[in-house]
C-alpha cells in the first residue's frame, strides 16, 4: 500500500479526505467544548469564553481526531510494530515509577494533613497534582532513556 506523510483513513480514502475529515471533526469538538464552557461556567462573558476554549482546543482535537480516523500502516516512516520498541518500554517504566511516586506522595500528604490543617482549592490541587505527575514521568523516562544510551 502507498505510504503518504500523514495516511489514509482507516475506512479508505485519500490524505486529503483524512486531513479535511480531521479538520472538520477537530472543528465540531472544539466549538462543542466551547460552548459547554461558555455556556455553564462563564457567565459574564460567553462569547469571548466561546472564542478563547475553542481556538484552544482546535488544534488539540483536530490532532485526535486525526490519530483516531489514520492508519498507521499507511503513515511514511512509522514504525511497523511500535509495542516492542525500546521507547514503549521506557513509558513503561515511566509509568510504573509515576505510579510510585504518586502512591508515596499522596500518602506523604495524608500523613502531613493530620498534623497540618491546610486548605487547597479543587482547581489549585488539580494543577498541582498535574504538575507532580507530569514532571515525574518527564523525569523518570529521560532517565531511563539515558542510562540505556
Amino acid at each position: 500500500m502507498q505510504t503518504t506523510r500523514f495516511g489514509r483513513p482507516k475506512f479508505g480514502g485519500t490524505q486529503t479526505k483524512l486531513l479535511t475529515l480531521s479538520v472538520a471533526a477537530g472543528a465540531g469538538l472544539a466549538a462543542a467544548a466551547g460552548a459547554i464552557v461558555a455556556a455553564f461556567v462563564h457567565d459574564d462573558s460567553p462569547l469571548l469564553a466561546f472564542a478563547v476554549y475553542a481556538l484552544c482546543l482546535f488544534p488539540v482535537a483536530t490532532a485526535a481526531s486525526w490519530g483516531f480516523m489514520v492508519d498507521r500502516s499507511t503513515i511514511r516512516g512509522a514504525t511497523p510494530d511500535p509495542e516492542n520498541s525500546i521507547e514503549s518500554h521506557w513509558y513503561s517504566q515511566a509509568s510504573e515509577n509515576t505510579l510510585h511516586a504518586m502512591l508515596l506522595g499522596i500518602g506523604g500528604l495524608g500523613v502531613v494533613s493530620t498534623f497540618w490543617d491546610f486548605h487547597v482549592s479543587g482547581s489549585m490541587l488539580t494543577l498541582i497534582l498535574g504538575v507532580f505527575v507530569t514532571g515525574t514521568f518527564g523525569i523518570s523516562y529521560f532517565a531511563h532513556k539515558r542510562a540505556a544510551s
